[in-house]
């Protein structure tokens, strides 16, 4: 290979690895705006919280005479902690995967129906909505446990297996 050869070469794959790191910033951008229209902070910071109150229960029982200042002052260290790690997380897994499983034109789609009327209301009633049905999954898998059992016993006499509950 030939010295202006070489120089050709270096020079293609520097402008394409130049513009490959434009296009991930540009997409990196895209990722963050999908970030920002759908409060994925103030849900990381929810989530941060309603993860410490257990851990702080358990805390204030191990410490009943704890002074309430300090409880406090630890509490906000805790979710402060769990927030930074929850962001941390997302960034190092949710953007990658956004990177890879969808194209720009995508993320657009999304941020534009999240800075939508529709989408933002959506953004505000997701959490409630989560919450109220986490409250009732439990119970509602609790009145379906015959359901699963006979869907069980179902397909083990299918299969000619006496299957034991």
């Amino acid at each position: 290979m030939t010295h202006r050869t070489l120089v050709l070469a270096v020079l293609t794959v520097f402008c394409l690895s130049g513009a490959d790191r434009a296009y991930a910033q540009e997409k990196r951008a895209l990722i963050k705006k999908l970030v920002e229209v759908t409060d994925m902070t103030g849900q990381i910071k929810t989530g941060a919280q309603a993860a410490t109150a257990p851990i702080m229960e358990q805390i204030k029982q191990a410490n009943p005479t704890m002074p309430a200042d300090t409880f406090t002052y630890i509490q906000g260290k805790v979710e402060s902690e769990l927030s930074n790690i929850m962001t941390s997380f997302m960034e190092q897994w949710g953007f990658k995967t956004w990177e890879q499983d969808f194209s720009d034109q995508e993320l657009q789609y999304v941020i534009d129906f999240y800075s939508s009327a529709t989408g933002k209301k959506f953004v505000q009633v997701m959490p409630v909505m989560m919450q109220q049905l986490m409250a009732a999954l439990p119970q509602y898998l609790q009145e379906s446990l015959p359901k699963i059992k006979n869907a069980v016993m179902q397909a083990a006499a299918d299969k000619k297996f006496n299957i034991k509950f």
